[in-house]
């Protein structure tokens, strides 16, 4: 427990000086919903176009990915006025550690095009991984 709270506190010192944006009210309950933790839930946010989600798991699995890439997606579809003013280009997982980062392109746009449900072979496509050391 103490672990993952000196990785929060260093992720949020780290984009202490980003231009940060907070979440529509319903996308935070929407994570809710969707059984993410309330650190979880707390360190989500839009940093400089990004919307990054730091995951309470040592490490970013399918599972995972899909359900929360799908989260953020329906309901970007489901209500796109919701982000004027929060416009994000790409939706960034990190693992606690912060030392992998699924990056998925595109943000609202992509969202848009990405069917319902959509499957890990389906979100791939627009993605990377990076590693940070």
């Amino acid at each position: 427990m103490i672990r993952k709270m000196i990785f929060c506190c260093l992720f949020l010192a780290g984009i202490a000086h980003a231009d940060r944006v907070s979440l529509p009210d319903d996308m935070y309950d929407a994570f809710e919903r969707a059984g993410f933790s309330e650190a979880e839930i707390d360190n989500t946010s839009i940093d400089n176009g990004e919307f990054v989600v730091l995951l309470d798991d040592e490490h970013l699995n399918q599972g995972r990915i899909v359900n929360v890439i799908n989260v953020i997606c329906d309901f970007t579809r489901s209500y796109p006025k919701s982000w004027k003013g929060a416009e994000f280009s790409s939706i960034n997982l990190l693992d606690v550690s912060q030392e992998k980062e699924f990056i998925f392109r595109g943000g609202i746009k992509t969202c848009l095009f990405l069917p319902n449900d959509a499957k890990y072979s389906e979100i791939v496509r627009y993605s990377e991984v990076k590693r940070h050391y």
